[in-house]
């Protein structure tokens, strides 16, 4: 407590102040022991307001790390890779590429290596896996058309796919022409499937479309 004449601090035992003689009162014992308390609990709130800080920091770091920054392969708590989903632990191996690799291999499905010791592959093609089907030839008043629906059955994203119809008779030669795209910029991503329609001049002689993808984008 502190002595109401001089104000230095004294015991709280003393009934005396040593310094100035002067009696201390039971109020001013009081006073001194409330001003204790009021520290301790001031003392007190601020170490809780530090402690939650630091919890809710490190809360928002952990979150912020495992939906931005963790590698997405199940439960792997390894940082992604610059550009990519994954950590190196789970990207392909080829440079480049930042596709998920195969469970317990190196490399992602498209760059799969074949059993020889100098690892070569071959890439997979839109040709090779972007198949046609449900091809139908009708006409209208002015036009010859040929419908079809076009599914990826591959293991990437195609984008801007060209593709090109050959109307022709029935002995196989090719009368008129026509391309469209199949899809634009959002992709033909793998097991999807979309319908094209492409159109000629009306030609009662048609009676088949042969179609084939020429151009492409992937990822």
């Amino acid at each position: 407590m502190y002595c109401s004449k001089c104000g230095k601090q004294v015991s709280d035992e003393a009934t005396y102040c040593q310094y100035c003689g002067n009696r201390l009162s039971e109020e001013n014992k009081g006073i001194g022991s409330h001003s204790k308390v009021m520290k301790q609990s001031q003392k007190s709130e601020i170490s809780r307001y530090i402690k939650y800080s630091v919890i809710g920091i490190v809360i928002v770091l952990l979150v912020t790390y495992i939906f931005g920054f963790r590698c997405k392969a199940g439960f792997c708590l390894l940082p992604s890779t610059f550009r990519g989903e994954y950590c190196i632990v789970h990207t392909c191996g080829i440079q480049g590429c930042y596709n998920k690799a195969v469970k317990e291999k190196t490399f992602c499905y498209t760059h799969m290596p074949s059993a020889s010791t100098d690892y070569n592959y071959t890439p997979e093609k839109a040709e090779d896996v972007i198949d046609f089907s449900d091809i139908n030839i009708s006409s209208n008043s002015s036009y010859t058309i040929c419908t079809a629906t076009v599914t990826n059955n591959g293991m990437r994203t195609y984008m801007f796919v060209e593709v090109k119809g050959k109307f022709k008779d029935s002995s196989g030669t090719v009368i008129d022409t026509d391309w469209t795209y199949a899809v634009g910029s959002e992709g033909l991503a793998p097991n999807e499937s979309v319908s094209i329609r492409l159109s000629v001049k009306k030609d009662f002689n048609i009676s088949t479309c042969d179609l084939e993808i020429i151009d492409y984008d992937r990822k």
